[in-house]
């Protein structure tokens, strides 16, 4: 099936022919009003349970699209609904309800099958807000069935594969575009999380906006605070004349990731590294959709998609305490697992061919092929740090040999330490031309780019291209579109002070450096 096929089965899947029935079992009858007032001013068609106690034989006889349960309801009745409706595997959408008194009950609905859940008081904006969310979240459930018979591709995006594994992937990447609710994507390291969150953003709605990335795991707990949440007056007021390189560097931290990611999505690799009160922070604005503005009573409003990987086992970090189970559930509306290079061996030649080309045209390496003999010696190795060593091995291959078909002999042994060099620095630098390309400038930082000068916008291009290929100056010199050379003697010039000018421009003397993660990745959006 062609992906417009694919497309045409999406939109099927999401087509309304009328509103969508909400049930609705609220304590209160005063606010049982109020909420169904707001419903149906959104669109949606109503049913007031008047007799909650008879909630569960009514299921059995019809179910509404979603049910909307209040946690306060007598006689722990709201509990003996989720536990009828999970007993029975009832596809019935929930959103729970809850107070302080019933609060402890909120998290707790979310692991008996309840979709999400809201503490009153909440406004019209949140009740519908959070509809729509698990609305679509059905949508996309049914677009993943609905794709389970689609034909496989042999890739999607800079993704490469085609085994039942990597199709299933691809399958799940369609449906999760179409959609805004939030993904946990998990694998082992070097499974491919970062490039499968940007597909997902590159092939949905949101792809013209900014992709962001923050590794957790990088950064302290303040610096952290800072990078995702930015200082809180940025959202009064951006600072437009930041002239100098610092100030522009200062001003771009400032507006934290969230900002910068909105109209977008935002990657948060390894969340489980956040502590406590900035997990708190993150489901605040999962609940909201708000960062604070810079005063107590002022909220800032951001559309962001949020994707993020764990790198710790969920389910232990919660029962220890270390995660919040209420964010768990927040964040794992929609899971993605990638799977490891051992359970797509098959796919391990078209990987290797693909690196290969991709090093003939970065580094001019002559390599084209592999012999067979070589691509058995790959399908045996161990891949502990799956297709991140397997682009690895093929870099140090062509740094190593020359000819044009790769040979088994070729292979470093377990023992080679300098591989072993060569492979940490490649799978520590994960460099864009693999994963995607860096993360793309909105508007607003394009805006203060322009306030910067020639010598540091040059400078800042430079570095962080070296940085993204590993510290590799052929290879940053070739995606850039100048000889080494030209890049070495603007480092002289950097180094001693001096302003260099030649055939790529001018550079000036000022350090200027974006943030970056670990790995290099720029975070600018």
């Amino acid at each position: 099936m062609t992906d417009k096929q694919i497309k045409n089965v999406c939109n099927r899947s999401t087509e309304q022919a009328e509103p969508n029935t909400i049930w609705l079992a609220e304590q209160s009858p005063t606010l049982k009003g109020v909420y169904a007032t707001h419903l149906r001013a959104g669109g949606h068609y109503v049913v007031e349970i008047d007799e909650p106690e008879t909630l569960c034989d009514q299921l059995c006889e019809e179910q509404p699209d979603l049910l909307i349960l209040d946690m306060g309801l007598p006689e722990a009745l709201a509990c003996k609904v989720l536990s009828h409706v999970q007993a029975l595997d009832m596809d019935i959408p929930i959103l729970a309800l809850a107070n302080e008194r019933t609060a402890h009950l909120a998290a707790r609905s979310l692991e008996r099958g309840a979709d999400d859940y809201l503490m009153k008081p909440f406004d019209e904006t949140r009740l519908l807000a959070s509809i729509r969310r698990i609305l679509e979240t059905v949508q996309m459930r049914e677009q993943l069935r609905a794709l389970l018979n689609v034909g496989g591709r042999e890739g999607l995006g800079d993704m490469v594969g085609s085994t039942p594994a990597m199709r299933a992937i691809y399958r799940g990447i369609d449906a999760l575009s179409e959609t805004t609710a939030p993904v946990l994507l998990s694998g082992a390291p070097g499974t491919g999380k970062r490039l499968a969150a940007r597909t997902i953003h590159q092939t949905g709605p949101r792809r013209s906006g900014p992709f962001i990335m923050v590794d957790c795991t990088s950064l302290t707990s303040t610096q952290l605070d800072h990078e995702i949440f930015g200082d809180a007056r940025a959202g009064l007021m951006m600072e437009p004349s930041a002239r100098s390189a610092s100030g522009l560097r200062a001003n771009l931290s400032a507006t934290g990731a969230l900002r910068r990611a909105h109209g977008g999505s935002l990657y948060l690799r390894g969340v489980d590294a956040l502590d406590i009160a900035l997990q708190t922070k993150l489901l605040r604005f999962l609940q909201t959709g708000t960062v604070s503005a810079g005063r107590a009573d002022r909220l800032q409003s951001l559309d962001v998609r949020l994707m993020c990987s764990m790198d710790a086992d969920p389910l232990a970090s919660i029962s220890s305490g270390r995660f919040r189970e209420d964010l768990f559930y927040r964040l794992n509306i929609a899971n993605l697992s990638l799977p490891a290079l051992a359970e797509r061996k098959t796919d391990i030649a078209r990987l290797a061919r693909h690196f290969l080309a991709r090093e003939a045209s970065e580094t001019h390496s002559g390599f084209r092929d592999l012999s067979d003999d070589a691509v058995a010696a790959l399908e045996a190795w161990e891949w502990n740090e799956n297709v991140r060593e397997l682009e690895a091995l093929v870099s140090w291959i062509c740094q190593s040999h020359r000819g044009v078909t790769v040979e088994a002999y070729m292979l470093p042994s377990d023992g080679d330490r300098r591989y072993r060099r060569v492979a940490a620095r490649r799978m520590e630098s994960e460099p864009s031309s693999a994963y995607g390309k860096e993360e793309e400038v909105p508007g607003l930082v394009l805006g203060e780019l322009a306030e910067a000068s020639l010598a540091d916008i040059e400078r800042m291009i430079i570095e962080n291209r070296i940085a993204a290929y590993g510290n590799s100056i052929p290879k940053a010199a070739h995606s850039l579109g100048i000889s080494p050379s030209t890049i070495y003697r603007k480092k002289e010039g950097w180094d001693d002070g001096a302003v260099v000018a030649d055939q790529a421009g001018p550079v000036g003397s000022r350090h200027f450096d974006l943030p970056k993660t670990a790995d290099g990745a720029v975070l600018v959006g």
